[in-house]
């Protein structure tokens, strides 16, 4: 390749390949140091009229297409630090001040300081020797940050992997633009690896709080397990009375202990029980069922061979006329507990419904008042059992006897006075009602529970009216009384099931029809709302909340118009 010093014109002929990054070399006769580059990567200059205009400092200007062909001119030393930038307003920038081209020119100083210079002999002496650098001249390569004093040092494999040439020990120069390569490379290897990084910790953070939350989810016995069991016997004492106030005042109590204490197996199954029971006694509330049933498939994983457990199993069975599941239930709590008197006093209420083991229920229940003696509710179904056996005078000597410890025990009394004003029909286990006497029952606590869920007192009016529906499971007055009180409470599920009993018993009861839009309406069903409020609007059209439901409707149709 013919090379001329640009200096003093001498002309050279080199030998060695010249990659596109150029090479260094120096004349020999005027010491002038420039850089040589093929002949195949010179480029044309671009025109004046480009976007950049460099004054160089001949006063020639060139034009740039963009910043970064800026960028590559000084990488390739076309342009130097004195150059000047002319902006569009004609003010001259000296391109070595610029803030964002100093790290270039920066860049390029330490490569002129690292870089050795190769001498070249004239043209004319070429062909006699080969290229020798001065023998006081230092190598230095900064591959590995390693330097050498001499190339002759290293062994031709050594050479070769430190980048220097093994003929002529001339270093091989890394261009800028691979440097920029290999840092660019680096950087997304960097930011792959934060980012690989970053979703393994997520990950793992998410496992801990899954398995936090199963661990909070998961059922554990309380380590205050005695402290629970002593708080739970206490409150299960108020039901001595038998009573159906006594059982919701336990049933409060356990579910507020419940909402502090979510680990304690024993005070969860007995509030399931005391559920059950009052399920089996007063109100089959169908969604209070489901609610038993998922409690008790829940903590039979904890609490196994638990016979509470089993006996809240065997009055969910009962409260749904599953006799045979409650004989059977009743008989694995006596198994696993044959000292509970509860357990003996469950297996006979449960052959007792069954009329075909009349005998063997008296005797389980007999079995349970020799455990306790002053079992009320035993001692109440055993005079059921005489009642049924025809044993009139046993069974009003076990009624007097409730009726002196708690004068207040409803059912005893009212059955005391149906042994006394009423024949008996031994065909059923179930008493007949007194002629009259029920309806009028049934009335005034309908009335009563509907005055006391207008005062806000939600749950005395809940006792009332559960208390109606079970001496009159027919009337859809109390279903729909009993779905306001539950729209009051927020019980969304137990309003709408009440409201479509209230129906299904009369296809004409407008209140029902009001109460099934307004839980729909509250439930987001704006359909379903809409059908029922048209229902209501087609019986009642001059009733008392006509008005209101003609508002509630437009308001309804409006916000579908626009979401």
């Amino acid at each position: 390749m013919d090379v001329t010093c640009q200096n003093c014109g001498a002309a050279y002929q080199l030998t060695d390949a010249v990659s596109s990054d150029g090479l260094l070399v120096q004349c020999s006769q005027c010491e002038h140091t420039f850089r040589v580059y093929p002949e195949r990567f010179e480029e044309p200059k671009p025109s004046i009229q480009a976007e950049l205009v460099i004054e160089k400092e001949d006063g020639t200007k060139l034009g740039l297409r963009d910043f970064a062909e800026l960028q590559r001119k000084i990488v390739s030393r076309e342009l130097a630090e004195d150059d000047l930038w002319v902006d569009p307003q004609g003010s001259h920038v000296r391109l070595g001040d610029h803030q964002e081209l100093q790290s270039f020119f920066n860049l390029l100083r330490k490569a002129t300081e690292q870089q050795p210079t190769i001498i070249i002999s004239p043209k004319q002496n070429a062909a006699s020797s080969p290229v020798q650098p001065p023998e006081s001249m230092a190598f230095k390569e900064f591959w590995r940050g390693e330097e050498f004093a001499d190339s002759s040092a290293l062994s031709t494999d050594a050479r070769h992997s430190k980048l220097i040439d093994p003929d002529d020990r001339i270093p091989v120069r890394v261009s800028i633009g691979k440097t920029f390569g290999l840092l660019t490379i680096s950087c997304l290897l960097l930011a792959v690896s934060a980012f690989v990084l970053w979703r393994f910790a997520a990950l793992g953070q998410l496992f801990v709080l899954v398995k936090s939350r199963a661990a909070q989810e998961q059922p554990v016995i309380s380590p205050n397990a005695e402290d629970a069991d002593k708080k739970v016997a206490s409150i299960l004492q108020r039901t001595a009375a038998d009573s159906k106030a006594a059982y919701l005042d336990a049933l409060n109590d356990l579910r507020a202990l419940a909402k502090a204490d979510r680990k304690s197996a024993s005070l969860h199954i007995a509030l399931l029980e005391i559920e059950a029971i009052i399920c089996f006694e007063w109100s089959s509330h169908a969604p209070l069922q489901r609610s038993i049933q998922a409690g008790i498939d829940h903590w039979t994983a904890v609490a196994k061979e638990n016979s509470a457990l089993y006996r809240a199993g065997a009055y969910l069975a009962l409260s749904e006329q599953r006799v045979k599941d409650a004989v059977s239930l009743a008989e694995f709590a006596l198994r696993t507990d044959p000292a509970a008197a509860e357990n003996h006093l469950v297996k006979g209420i449960s052959l007792f419904v069954d009329n075909q083991l009349e005998s063997q229920a008296r005797s389980e229940i007999e079995a349970a008042l020799a455990l306790r003696p002053s079992f009320i509710r035993a001692k109440y179904y055993l005079a059921r059992v005489a009642v049924e056996g025809q044993r009139v005078s046993a069974a009003k000597r076990l009624l007097s006897e409730i009726l002196a410890n708690v004068p207040d025990h409803e059912r005893a009394r009212r059955l005391l006075d149906q042994l006394s004003t009423q024949p008996i029909d031994h065909q059923s286990t179930r008493l007949s009602p007194l002629a009259g006497s029920t309806a009028q029952s049934w009335e005034t606590l309908l009335r009563d529970g509907s005055l006391l869920r207008e005062k806000g007192q939600y749950d005395l009016a809940q006792e009332k009216l559960v208390e109606a529906l079970s001496m009159n499971t027919e009337q859809p007055t109390i279903h729909s009384e009993l779905g306001f009180l539950y729209l009051d409470l927020q019980e969304s599920a137990a309003a709408y099931h009440h409201f479509n009993k209230a129906i299904d018993l009369d296809q004409h009861f407008a209140n029902a029809y009001l109460g099934l839009g307004m839980v729909s309406a509250r439930s987001g069903q704006i359909g379903n709302a809409l059908d029922a409020y048209s229902r209501y609007l087609a019986l009642q059209p001059s009733g008392e909340s006509a008005d209101e439901v003609r508002r509630l409707v437009a308001a309804l149709k409006t916000s579908t118009d626009h979401p």
